[in-house]
């Protein structure tokens, strides 16, 4: 490390946002857990998007007069990305820390993130070792990994047990659950996150912003969070979910995508997803999805390419190749769908 941080002071102020939507039976051991970190600074924003279990009313009776705690409520459901956008809006950290409520830390996740963070400057996201809540023996993810031809990521050592054989990555793409993110970075790369994703490919944009903008993305394999992953996202009826998923990998790979791999990889891309819902799925509701998320993406198309612009012209200084061979997951089609894909 280039310092060591002793006192304090010397600790920088830390936000940690929690978004949550119907999570209320995570509360206790997410909210608890992080407010008993062994970090001396930080704040802890948590942002109900309009649940109707109860969450709120939970987390006011039990918590409401703790100093560390403030509590935003949404009047409706705005998403994934948006409700951390807000919670970034109302933070005043120097750096920003993002959790699903459906997690639980250990009492040094967040030392461990800051620690890393602060040994080079080059550092622009670190990521937390995510174990699986039911059997935290087992890794949820230990980072993600790009599928450059699609958009997809990979789990890294998804589902493996966690022996410290995934912890030493010097590149990676992040989720968008457990990390730790400079505020002066996201200035520089835009924002946050992209709102109209709303929930799918939010964290993927983020993580090739951060990577075109020439910062890296590494993991902090001693900072520990369990996740009940999959637990709060639900599938929707009719191919809501994949609909989404369909949308925002189009629109994430034209926004962020250099204009030769836009050519180069967006029609590869539709084409898994065809091959998914034709092959893999084998329901006719999946091709009324596939085909939604093109309509929406032509719709749209027009507020797609003023993002792209930016992206391109005020964030860029890195190149595509460069990036995929540092994160990218060398797979065949056949490899990819006999694993599980964390955006499928």
């Amino acid at each position: 490390m280039n310092s060591v941080l002793s006192s304090h002071d010397s600790w920088p102020t830390v936000s940690v946002v929690i978004i949550n939507y119907n999570g209320k039976e995570y509360l206790d051991r997410c909210l608890g857990s992080v407010l008993s970190s062994n970090y001396p600074n930080f704040e802890v924003i948590f942002v109900d998007n309009a649940s109707s279990d109860g969450s709120l009313e939970y987390v006011k009776k039990k918590l409401g007069r703790s100093p560390r705690l403030r509590i935003i409520r949404n009047e409706r459901n705005v998403g994934f990305g948006e409700g951390n956008n807000i919670g970034l809006r109302a933070s005043m950290g120097e750096y920003v820390a993002l959790l699903n409520s459906d997690t639980e830390v250990d009492s040094n996740w967040l030392k461990e993130l800051v620690s890393i963070m602060n040994s080079n400057s080059s550092i622009g996201i670190v990521q937390s070792k995510l174990l699986r809540m039911d059997r935290p023996d087992r890794l949820s993810s230990a980072g993600l990994l790009l599928l450059p031809f699609c958009g997809w990521t990979i789990r890294r050592g998804g589902d493996a047990v966690d022996d410290g054989s995934f912890d030493y990555c010097d590149y990676i793409c992040c989720c968008g659950n457990g990390i730790l993110i400079r505020r002066k970075i996201i200035n520089e790369i835009g924002g946050l996150f992209d709102s109209t994703y709303f929930v799918f490919f939010d964290d993927v944009d983020l993580a090739l912003r951060v990577w075109l903008r020439g910062y890296k993305i590494v993991l902090a394999p001693k900072s520990i969070v369990y996740h009940a992953h999959g637990r709060l996202v639900k599938g929707g009826r009719y191919g809501k979910t994949e609909y989404l998923h369909y949308r925002n990998c189009i629109r994430m790979l034209i926004k962020n995508y250099s204009r030769r791999s836009v050519i180069k990889y967006l029609p590869l891309a539709m084409a898994a997803m065809l091959c998914q819902a034709l092959i893999i799925w084998k329901e006719s509701y999946l091709i009324h999805a596939f085909f939604r998320g093109i309509l929406s993406n032509l719709k749209f198309l027009p507020d797609t390419m003023r993002e792209r612009y930016k992206v391109q012209r005020l964030v860029r200084r890195v190149s595509d190749k460069s990036i995929f061979e540092r994160i990218g997951a060398r797979l065949t089609l056949v490899q990819i769908y006999r694993r599980h894909l964390t955006h499928l």
